[in-house]
């Protein structure tokens, strides 16, 4: 691993946890030996961050897109704000 990769690592992991910093070691070393290396280099690293979001970013992605995903509120104001889904007829 290149130095100022192995340093960016470290300090993704004190940022973040352990977990994320070995996945994304492994991840890097992934696309590394796709790029036929067998060092792992700081552009190897930065796509794997790109790619893949720890907690806190996967966590503000979907505060700032809560609005595209099902976030189980659709039917808060249906049938006067129960939460009742609107039942039809149903023939027997």
């Amino acid at each position: 691993m290149a130095p100022d990769a192995l340093s960016a690592l470290a300090k993704i992991g004190i940022e973040t946890s352990l977990r994320y910093a070995m996945q994304l070691l492994m991840t890097s070393h992934l696309i590394a030996a796709k790029r036929k290396s067998a060092t792992v280099e700081l552009r190897d690293l930065e796509r794997a961050f790109k790619l893949f979001l720890d907690q806190n970013r996967s966590v503000q992605f979907l505060q700032e897109n809560e609005s595209e995903f099902v976030s189980g509120h659709e039917w808060d104001n249906v049938n006067g704000g129960d939460g009742a889904a609107p039942m039809q007829d149903v023939q027997a």
